[in-house]
């Protein structure tokens, strides 16, 4: 690891106060309704690139 990347780890462990690896990049935050899709989706057991929920976004972004 170079120089550079040391110093940024240095800076993220400081920042975050992470003292152990890994150092967390994302945490989920379910604000609205993401839950309850979640949940409906793996409860079908229907993962796919068709479905109501992909129908739906595409019908919003085309409004955008």
């Amino acid at each position: 690891m170079g120089k550079s990347w040391k110093a940024i780890v240095e800076f993220v462990r400081a920042l975050y106060k992470a003292l152990i690896e890994p150092i967390p990049l994302h945490e989920s935050k379910f604000r609205g309704n993401e839950k309850k899709y979640l949940a409906a989706c793996t409860d079908s057991t229907y993962a796919s690139s068709v479905g109501p929920y992909l129908e739906r976004l595409k019908k919003m972004v085309t409004l955008i």
